[in-house]
């Protein structure tokens, strides 16, 4: 199938014009167009109902000078890693500082992705990482494809709940969280409060000693007993061996 041709003006304008029915592609491939401090313009203009495209294959467009979209910009999923680069993926903006994608939305509802695929007691470890940044990190290995992948704590899996973002979590099971709350504990003579104590010392510990505990989420749809409402039906317990094998809750 042949391209139209289109109307071009190169000094000092690079011009593309549908009028009719048609569809117009300025198409760059292994190409390299720079526009340089605004004093070059390319202007692709279609009326009507046609369509007008600038594509570049394989190539690069660089702007010194203004970009005007008056009808907005789609990124998508694919795009380098280069410091800078924005991309959208999963209904969320992320952008690339040079070592990772970060991502750029905010107030975005939690939502749970589901477990860890690997099983662990209370001393987290992966990779070269241990404790929290461990637990992390077995969250982005099991969901490569969320950048945001990470360890959820007992707030945002209330978050996710609210919205009804279980992801693929099993019902009536165990699940390693992260807790803020306060237990008390004995440590030699003294009574202390720290929410370590909930936390296995920051999975740290896979001590079974009754002053190191963890903190679990499981659920069901359930009464919470005859004559209540059916619903998700939560339940967090913080009195959990720190030796205890269990997998991680993973959200984004």
């Amino acid at each position: 199938m042949q391209i139209p041709r289109a109307t071009t003006k190169l000094k000092p304008l690079l011009q593309i014009k549908s009028n009719a029915m048609r569809l117009y592609h300025l198409i760059l491939l292994f190409s390299f167009v720079n526009l340089l401090n605004g004093q070059s313009t390319v202007v692709i203009e279609s009326s009507g109902i046609d369509s007008a495209h600038l594509i570049v294959h394989q190539g690069n467009l660089t702007v010194n000078g203004e970009v005007n979209a008056q009808r907005g910009v789609i990124l998508g999923t694919l795009s380098s890693e280069k410091p800078g680069a924005i991309k959208f993926e999963n209904g969320l903006f992320y952008g690339f500082d040079g070592a990772t994608w970060i991502p750029l939305s905010l107030n975005r509802e939690k939502y749970i992705l589901g477990p860890s695929n690997l099983t662990t007691d209370g001393s987290f470890s992966y990779n070269s990482f241990t404790g929290l940044v461990a637990a992390d990190a077995m969250c982005k290995a099991t969901y490569p494809e969320e950048p945001s992948a990470h360890f959820y704590d007992v707030s945002e899996i209330n978050d996710a709940m609210s919205h009804n973002n279980m992801g693929t979590l099993s019902l009536n099971t165990d699940y390693w969280v992260m807790s803020t709350s306060y237990r008390a504990g004995t440590v030699g003579s003294n009574l202390t409060s720290f929410s370590n104590y909930n936390n296995c010392f920051s999975y740290l510990s896979s001590s079974g000693a009754l002053s190191e505990r963890g903190t679990v989420f499981t659920y069901s749809i359930s009464a919470p007993y005859a004559g209540q409402l059916t619903g998700i039906n939560s339940n967090f317990k913080n009195n959990i061996s720190c030796g205890t094998q269990l997998r991680l809750v993973c959200g984004r």
